[in-house]
């Protein structure tokens, strides 16, 4: 059975793999003109927690709640991959 901290990185390689993230430059979501995006790799979805990044797209209420309860363990997810999303069995 998969952990919570597995279904979120299963989702995050998905969209990673699909379309990446993408950053709202100026922090306003519903901005979506392209001068406003940047894609950003996983490496980055911490990188400054003001930044408005597309992270929670896919995650359901509950796992976007383990992901802020949890923030070192991505964040350290983060830093031991780099640019490159986890490999998951």
């Amino acid at each position: 059975m998969a952990t919570t901290a597995d279904r979120i990185l299963r989702k995050w390689k998905k969209q990673c793999m699909q379309y990446g993230f993408i950053r709202h430059i100026n922090g306003n979501t519903r901005d979506n003109m392209v001068e406003n995006l940047q894609y950003v790799n996983y490496e980055f979805l911490f990188h400054l927690e003001e930044w408005s990044v597309d992270w929670v797209l896919d995650l359901t209420p509950r796992e976007i709640e383990f992901v802020h309860e949890n923030p070192v363990m991505f964040q350290d997810i983060a830093r031991a991959n780099g640019s490159l999303m986890p490999t998951l069995a």
